[in-house]
């Protein structure tokens, strides 16, 4: 072979391995992975306490032995919940990096970066994101966080029949975060036999809602059903009581956080809302007296934390089978993986079900500010919405 023709088959041989997408460093005695969250802007609150959750998940596997023997390395970047700023992030681990697994959130972010999962042949996992859309946004997209067709179902069903209210008023941020869940529960809601009286869009990063607010007073409404994000929710909530209405205050996980309770004031009190996390028990308080002796206080939406904390756990569980069966660490190789093991027992969430196209189903905690506190009411299980 000539030395032109060994340059060609070189060059092919390179050019293969960069189609195939990355390829992790396992053979180096570690297995490295991605984490792509928010630690700046308006939803840093939130991504920064997600990623120390994701931290001390990390320092527990390798303090279990990591992945059969070898380290599990979590790569960290920012995509302050911006798509744009995402795909940068996710850009830089992937080609910079080579990690063939990225776990991120924000529905937004993950549906800007899922064709780019795809076509770098990158496993992107969402732990975090409610839109219905994020299951199958690419053939390389899974979430491991149930989305709202599982906690909007269930958020209706209570509103309904437990609560009895039947005229809702709905207000959400106006990206894929709000709408995406709106439609969920709108639909919910209407086939229960409700009614919509109001239905109100506001910007991203929005400050005054008094427009908006106002529509929806006349409305008059029993029930107001907020989707927004931790900078709008408090906010809403205290100009709607302002404003004089009185009707019950529904929404998400987003409100369980000390940020929400201190900005609504006594707004805040009385709120409702889904958590995909089971009621809190003495392990649970012991996390949270780990995440303040390193944080110094609570943290910003334990749910959430809590998933966070169990994505490298579910990520190790994966890296483990793929191990076993002697394959090639990368993306496609991944979502195989964790659809052969299916059923993860995770720590604090209980027992996890992997399900096509590539999401989850677990049971709904509907809780409620009282006092301050954050206060499980009914666990509603699979079926029941």
């Amino acid at each position: 072979m000539n030395s032109m023709a060994r340059r060609t088959v070189g060059w092919l041989a390179l050019l293969a391995v960069l189609l195939a997408g990355p390829v992790g460093s396992a053979a180096a005695g570690e297995f490295k992975f991605a984490l792509i969250l928010p630690l700046t802007g308006g939803s840093a609150a939130y991504g920064r306490d997600q990623t120390v959750g994701a931290e001390f998940g990390v320092e527990d596997v390798n303090a279990r032995g990591g992945i059969l023997g070898d380290k599990l390395v979590m790569i960290k970047e920012d995509s302050a919940a911006d798509p744009k700023r995402g795909i940068t992030a996710f850009n830089k681990v992937v080609e910079v990096d080579r990690v063939p697994v990225v776990v991120s959130a924000w529905s937004s972010v993950i549906l800007a970066l899922a064709p780019v999962a795809a076509e770098k042949n990158v496993l992107l996992i969402s732990d975090g994101s409610s839109a219905p859309a994020v299951v199958a946004a690419s053939p390389m997209t899974v979430s491991v966080y149930p989305v709202a067709t599982v906690d909007q179902n269930a958020l209706a069903v209570y509103a309904y029949k437990d609560l009895g209210k039947r005229r809702a008023a709905l207000i959400w941020i106006g990206n894929d975060t709000g709408r995406l869940p709106r439609d969920v529960f709108k639909k919910r809601w209407l086939d229960l036999g409700g009614k919509i009286v109001a239905e109100e869009e506001h910007a991203p990063d929005a400050i005054d809602f008094s427009a908006q607010v106002a529509k929806i007073k006349a409305a008059n409404p029993d029930l107001l059903w907020v989707m927004s994000l931790i900078k709008e929710s408090p906010v809403i909530a205290k100009q709607a009581r302002e404003l004089g209405i009185t009707a019950q205050i529904v929404s998400y996980s987003a409100v369980e956080n000390k940020i929400y309770v201190d900005q609504a004031g006594q707004a805040a009190e009385g709120t409702i809302y889904t958590s995909a996390a089971p009621p809190h028990d003495a392990e649970v308080e012991k996390f949270v007296a780990r995440f303040k002796a390193k944080v110094g206080r609570e943290p910003n939406g334990l749910n959430y934390v809590l998933y966070l904390y169990n994505a490298p756990f579910m990520v190790a569980k994966a890296m483990e089978y793929l191990k076993k069966q002697g394959w090639e660490y990368n993306g496609p190789n991944m979502k195989k993986a964790m659809f052969a093991v299916k059923d993860y027992d995770l720590r604090y969430l209980g027992r996890i079900t992997m399900v096509e196209p590539g999401t989850v189903i677990t049971p709904v905690t509907i809780k409620q500010v009282q006092g301050g506190k954050f206060v499980p009411l009914k666990v509603m299980p699979v079926g029941s919405f």
